[in-house]
């Protein structure tokens, strides 16, 4: 029996006969403890984590013949981990998070990494952040199930500046000027900046991706265009307009362009993240909008479309599918200043 099965599951019946309906018993268990749980609601459970050399196990105290969920542990794709309280919690981009409290969080986090490394050949992922109390780093069922359109997993990202998909390599990644244009990237930020999570929609060009910038351990929504699809349909001009018009607007109302950078594909445009989704899923579901809201929304359209004339820039493709709420539902943002 290892020495960190603390509950001693891999002698327990029930457990045993689990394990066996899940995986033909072939799971071999390597570490159990009771830990924290937070739920959705930020509220505390005490559950029993099980880790075996396949999967992460979720189960309730003495209920050790079924389990509540099961996370294969190649599926985890990162863990933060607070320096200042035994709070700690698991990325899974397929579902939702994980976030736990646990006075052996460090042995859980050594494990996880020693067994993803043996399953995937790859290293898993951490960080450390000052904040004692996590929710914020952590997307739950909820928070995910909120997420503009249809979410689907980012299976083709690699985190830390590995390549795009299967078939680019590393030295695709390099960077090859394509467009011609010299200071694509902002601050010399790049892939290996970032940690990508969900994808949140797609275009004609490319798709927009959840993305989390790693030292500063903030989400932020990133348009990634193929450049090969742009140069099929001359759109090379079109991109380097666009991405000249967001360096230059400056408004409180306006998306605003953080970063920019390309590799030999693709271009990478880091925007802020707005959770509120569109206007359009706003409308949708209140079938119409209060006069007072309708007046904030036409007031800060307003103001932004009378900064960007005063930039000489006229902004063509203006609709509720193209306009961004924060978490306040009273603000909303124009979404792009150039719309394919």
């Amino acid at each position: 029996m290892p020495a960190t099965d603390y509950l001693c599951l891999a002698a327990n019946q029930a457990c045993i006969k689990m394990l066996a309906k899940t995986d033909g018993g072939e799971e071999k268990v390597l570490f159990s403890a009771r830990v924290v749980k937070f739920n959705k609601r930020d509220k505390t459970q005490i559950r029993c984590l099980l880790i075996t050399d396949k999967a992460l196990y979720n189960l309730k105290p003495a209920h050790f013949s079924k389990f509540q969920r099961r996370v294969p542990i190649d599926k985890i794709a990162g863990i933060t981990a607070s320096k200042t309280s035994d709070e700690f919690v698991l990325h899974i981009p397929d579902e939702y998070d994980y976030r736990y409290a646990s006075d052996r969080r460090d042995q859980v986090v050594n494990l996880l990494q020693k067994v993803h490394t043996q399953i995937t050949r790859k290293k898993l992922v951490s960080a450390q952040v000052d904040a004692a109390g996590l929710g914020r780093f952590a997307v739950t069922k909820a928070r995910a199930l909120a997420v503009p359109r249809k979410i689907q997993t980012v299976k083709k990202f690699k985190h830390y500046g590995e390549s795009l998909d299967e078939k680019e390599s590393k030295e695709e990644l390099a960077g090859e000027d394509i467009l011609g244009v010299e200071g694509m990237s902002l601050d010399n930020v790049g892939l290996a900046d970032f940690q990508f999570i969900k994808v949140l929609g797609r275009g004609a060009f490319g798709k927009v991706v959840l993305a989390r910038k790693l030292d500063i351990n903030q989400v932020f929504a990133i348009k990634i265009l193929k450049k090969s699809l742009l140069s099929e349909r001359d759109q090379l001009s079109w991109t380097r307009s666009w991405k000249q018009i967001l360096e230059h607007v400056h408004h409180p109302f306006i998306m605003h362009l953080r970063w920019a950078f390309q590799t030999r594909s693709r271009i990478f445009l880091v925007m802020d993240f707005l959770r509120g989704g569109e206007v359009f899923s706003h409308l949708k579901q209140k079938r119409r909008f209060t006069e007072e809201e309708a007046r904030v929304i036409a007031a800060e359209l307003a103001l932004a479309l009378g900064h960007l004339h005063a930039l000489n820039f006229v902004y063509r493709d203006l609709k509720p599918e193209n306009v961004l709420s924060k978490s306040d539902p009273s603000l909303f943002l124009p979404d792009e200043l150039c719309s394919g």
